[in-house]
């Protein structure tokens, strides 16, 4: 406090409480967030504006170049392929609860028959759309999926197929407002709870002109048709590319590759230079077979002017006395900078380093472990939170309907449905299954949990174990992996041991 403070609080104590109130409002201003800062330091352009609005402004070249990266950029196509191998793997699988073990198996059994045939083009399986799906998704930020109704074939097969389409089929242009319930934004339309209500949608691919693209007009498509797969990183109705943080590094980073190599082709043109007295004669035989002594300058071992470079060059100099070979430079921060960009292209797409680079030189197990149960549990959220909720579960219900809408299923039936997950391999085999198993002989886990968790069915894995178990006590096989005669230690229980037998050993 100062002097005029204290002279101030002794005379007027409550126009003292007002500077010092005062005063520490100041304060506070002053120190703020440095974040916000507009200091010269901080030339920062940040619009803060309406996420749809930025996406609106810039989805188009930001596919554009998301693409361009998936085609041409290895880094890029490394990650989206790992995302899509351990988001979907094999595929998202339903497994079916109704109480009943014969209902549970009919409708599953429907289910793998229509995933078979899910594609209007026949090319793949629900589980190979799937994949395109979420490859759609990582790349272009969103894919959409629209149910489409096929010929009644027999009742145990659900005329349903799913079509995926891009991006561009949905007409961002479509903007406007229907009365004081209804709007359309970038092409989705919403009521006055921000439900969605339907989609422009159009025919063809936008760039397809041979095809009707382009020109076309976009019809509106009933929301309960259509699924939207994308990842919502803020309130917003639309997807962006997952390659959107790492558009610049990855462009940069191939740059600088470029040029390396471009600096290496440089430096192998030229071999060497001879450098000869400045009186010394350099002959040259002229097309008409006679003789000429060439002035000063460079040439090759026949004597003419050298005006363009070739790998692997060895070049004559008239004017000096020695011999030059080329050099060729090797920087020393080559490998950091080059790992120091995939560093930051694996964070920015969310892809383990080691995975993304196939560079495991410096990897051990504990490390590998620790990056591997981390990407892990991103892969369980996007699974969770976004492939079954937004594209897995829609199907489903669309294939309820019309297995409800052939008979095949019971109007009041209730189907209860969980989805398994393709599994994780083991990092560490023994440790990881000997913790599954204590798991379970705690009461932790059940054992279908952990079927399920290491993507199997539980119910199908029974029905499997108990056939395999018949058949070899048919022909009177015991493996030492049967736990209901051979013990851990590989010990044959004394229940099951003849008399007077070995039991050391089974067969």
């Amino acid at each position: 406090m100062s002097l005029i403070d204290k002279t101030i609080e002794l005379f007027s104590p409550q126009l003292g409480l007002k500077r010092a109130v005062a005063r520490q409002k100041i304060d506070i201003v002053k120190r703020g967030f440095e974040g916000a800062s507009r200091t010269p330091r901080f030339d920062w352009n940040a619009s803060g504006g309406s996420v749809n609005n930025e996406i609106s402004a810039s989805i188009k070249i930001l596919r554009a170049r998301s693409h361009d990266l998936a085609q041409n950029n290895e880094y890029v196509t490394k990650a989206i392929n790992t995302h899509v191998d351990n988001i979907v793997g094999s595929g998202i699988v339903p497994k079916v609860s109704t109480g009943s073990d014969d209902r549970n198996k009919l409708i599953e059994e429907a289910w793998e028959r229509w995933s078979e045939r899910a594609d209007p083009s026949g090319q793949l399986s629900f589980y190979g759309q799937q994949a395109l799906a979420v490859q759609t998704m990582i790349e272009s930020g969103e894919v959409f999926i629209r149910k489409k109704t096929t010929r009644f074939v027999d009742e145990l097969t659900v005329p349903l197929q799913i079509q995926l389409f891009e991006p561009e089929y949905i007409d961002e242009q479509k903007n406007e407002t229907k009365g004081k319930s209804k709007k359309v934004v970038n092409g989705i339309e919403f009521d006055n709870r921000n439900q969605r209500l339907a989609y422009w949608m159009f025919a063809n691919h936008p760039s397809e002109q041979g095809l009707g693209g382009g020109g076309s007009q976009s019809k509106r498509i009933p929301a309960s048709d259509v699924a939207h797969l994308y990842e919502p990183q803020r309130i917003q109705h639309r997807g962006v590319p997952w390659t959107a943080p790492i558009i610049t590094n990855a462009r940069d980073l191939a740059d600088y590759l470029n040029s390396e190599i471009y600096r290496k082709k440089l430096e192998a043109c030229n071999v060497g230079v001879m450098m000869v007295p400045e009186e010394g004669t350099i002959i040259r035989k002229q097309d008409d077979g006679q003789e000429a002594i060439v002035g000063s300058g460079i040439f090759d071992h026949n004597g003419t002017p050298v005006e363009k470079m070739e790998p692997g060059s060895f070049l004559i100099a008239r004017g000096g006395t020695d011999l030059k070979f080329n050099s060729p430079q090797i920087s020393a921060a080559f490998d950091p900078v080059v790992m120091r960009y995939i560093r930051g292209l694996a964070a920015g797409i969310r892809c383990p380093y080691e995975l993304l680079s196939t560079d495991f030189a410096n990897v051990n197990y504990s490390s590998s472990r620790s990056s591997m149960l981390a990407y892990r549990r991103f892969v369980r959220r996007i699974q969770r939170n976004l492939v079954v909720q937004q594209l897995c579960v829609p199907t489903w219900n669309w294939f309820l309907a019309y297995a409800r809408l052939i008979g095949l299923i019971r109007e009041e039936e209730l189907i209860s449905v969980s989805w398994v997950y393709p599994n994780f391999e083991h990092i560490n085999p023994i440790d990881d299954v000997e913790a599954d198993i204590k798991a379970v002989r705690a009461g932790f886990k059940s054992t279908p949990q952990v079927v399920i968790e290491n993507g199997g069915n539980p119910t199908k894995v029974v029905e499997q174990t108990v056939d395999h178990n018949q058949k070899l006590d048919k022909h009177g096989i015991i493996l030492d992996t049967d736990p209901r005669k051979v013990s851990q230690q590989g010990q044959m229980h004394l229940s099951q041991t003849p008399s007077g037998s070995d039991t050391s050993k089974p067969n």
